[in-house]
């Protein structure tokens, strides 16, 4: 390597850490800032539906109508708890400006093609706004089964046609059934 060009790459990587640590030290607002400037009431979630049932490789769908009184929602937040695999965050999902003060539709998340048959899944959703106010966690345990989701739930007709974001969780069978070997067959 030319030595301009790490003299250059240096340059580069000082001025990364520079703005990395600048804005890392930046002044945050406390809860009583925050509040003053969006307004002190915590978002609501008003009505979920998540179906029960679902079959390995269908699209689950998480529908969500949620409200804030000061109009300043600003993040969804889903945690995906798999029995015997562990519990998975997904990163926040951001709320359109224009929806500040009510958001209605559903979040999907891609199941494997994968059997996970007799597995169950927990999906929790809650709503965030502006001021760091988080609603209640609203959940369904989802038990995988041989029954395909409707595509449209009654009542939730609007919804259907809003899609909120993807969920960026992957499920795993917890277990390979048919690997197991009993010492006795051998």
């Amino acid at each position: 390597m030319a030595p301009e060009k790490k003299y250059l790459s240096f340059g580069v990587a000082c001025l990364f850490s520079c703005i990395l640590f600048s804005l890392s030290c930046s002044p945050r607002l406390t809860l009583a800032e925050a509040e003053l400037k969006y307004g002190p009431h915590p978002p609501v979630v008003e009505r979920f539906y998540c179906p029960a049932i679902i079959r390995s490789g269908d699209t689950l769908k998480f529908y969500v109508s949620a409200k804030d009184e000061d109009g300043d929602l600003a993040y969804i937040h889903v945690n995906v708890r798999q029995r015997g695999a562990g519990e998975e965050s997904a990163p926040y999902m951001k709320v359109r400006k224009d929806n500040g003060a009510q958001v209605a539709g559903y979040l999907y998340m891609l199941t494997p093609p994968a059997v996970l048959f007799g597995e169950t899944i927990n999906v929790a959703v809650a709503v965030i706004d502006r001021a760091g106010h988080r609603s209640g966690d609203v959940s369904q345990d989802i038990y995988f089964g041989n029954e395909s989701p409707p595509d449209c739930p009654p009542g939730w007709e609007k919804e259907c046609n809003d899609p909120l974001g993807f969920i960026p969780v992957f499920l795993r069978p917890f277990q390979e059934r048919s690997t197991l070997i009993s010492p006795r067959t051998i």
